[in-house]
């Protein structure tokens, strides 16, 4: 009787967790195939953001130089106030949103983009650097909320921006070295993507 008993308690117990966090997994995937998943919607859009920067980072066309052009240094500086606006908005005392209705709802993430490397050593430690940066974001408490972002991870966070923005000064501040021998030591960047791609079910686009 007492077994029975425990092993009652025991079931309601385990069904009680598994109503708490109602996770819900995107048609098609599974917890082992998904590439990373967050709960709170600022952190998604913060990820995306990261995460396209890293592909313009690695593609810029200073990755066939072996210094940084004044256009990209300007663009990734964009880049880097444009994350900073965005942890901002996350410490409004707005957040957490009450979301009854759509929080806890899992949310998965891309997979961490390819990065070719290039010839240019300021454009590997710029997507290095945010590249592991992206993969902190990625596993930060705050992913657990709605919405918003903890103090001790906006901390951080903005830590890694100065980081980036110092490392943006050295490469614009640093002369232009004579390496004739190690440069250009990977192949050239290719040209970026031309247009707008069509449409998936192949298509016409029709310009009225």
């Amino acid at each position: 009787m007492k077994h029975v008993i425990r092993t009652t308690v025991l079931s309601t117990m385990l069904l009680g967790l598994a109503f708490a966090v109602p996770a819900q997994i995107p048609e098609g995937d599974t917890p082992e195939t998904m590439t990373g998943v967050t709960y709170n919607m600022d952190f998604r859009g913060l990820i995306q953001r990261m995460d396209s920067y890293l592909v313009e980072i690695d593609r810029s066309q200073s990755g066939n130089m072996n210094s940084i052009s004044e256009a990209d240094v300007a663009r990734f500086n964009s880049y880097v106030a444009d994350m900073s606006a965005a942890i901002t908005r996350m410490q409004a005392p707005t957040n957490p949103l009450d979301l009854p209705k759509f929080h806890p709802t899992m949310m998965e993430l891309d997979a961490l983009p390819d990065l070719n490397g290039t010839s240019n050593p300021w454009i590997n430690e710029l997507g290095r650097s945010l590249a592991i940066f992206r993969s902190e974001a990625a596993l930060m408490d705050s992913n657990m909320k709605s919405s918003g972002i903890d103090a001790a991870d906006a901390e951080r966070l903005t830590s890694y921006l100065t980081r980036l923005s110092s490392v943006i000064s050295d490469a614009e501040a640093a002369p232009v070295l004579d390496v004739n021998e190690s440069f250009p030591g990977r192949a050239s960047v290719e040209a970026g993507q031309r247009g707008i791609a069509p449409p998936p079910d192949g298509s016409q686009i029709v310009v009225p």
